[in-house]
């Protein structure tokens, strides 16, 4: 086998390892299913610009997604995200991570195991995830 085959052959095994370990989020009526279980709640607010995730047996809000458009509908350079982890005190406001789909969120928590599919939150994981994604936009830029 020649050199760039090898390479190609590696970086295919590369993909789909990372692939097969990845859990799955899909969200449907309000129920959102990891793996295709049944894991939690969900609800969708303020014309699906803000997510909450809730227990599936108590009811209890987890957390809250929220695009944060900025007042400027129609130009997204200045969005970002903000996620909210009730009970924790922490919000993690990033522009590197917006745009994406609520379940591709929880699917990044899940993965970073801040999030575990029976509901609890990592706590050294979340300051993991706060300083990894975290830019402070709220606190560093001026509001008139």
């Amino acid at each position: 086998m020649n050199k760039l085959t090898q390479t190609f052959l590696l970086l295919v095994f590369l993909v789909f390892t990372s692939i097969a370990g990845a859990q799955t989020v899909k969200i449907k009526k309000d129920e959102v299913f990891v793996d295709n279980e049944l894991r939690f709640k969900s609800e969708k607010r303020l014309n699906a610009t803000q997510f909450s995730l809730y227990h599936l047996t108590n009811g209890k809000e987890i957390l809250t997604v929220i695009r944060n458009l900025n007042g400027t509908i129609g130009f997204s350079e200045d969005d970002y995200i903000q996620i909210i982890f009730n009970g924790f005190n922490t919000r993690v406001e990033s522009e590197q991570i917006k745009g994406r789909t609520f379940a591709w969120y929880l699917e990044l928590l899940l993965r970073d195991k801040v999030l575990h599919p029976d509901g609890t939150i990592n706590e050294e994981n979340l300051r993991n995830f706060f300083t990894k994604y975290d830019q402070n936009i709220t606190n560093r830029t001026l509001r008139y």
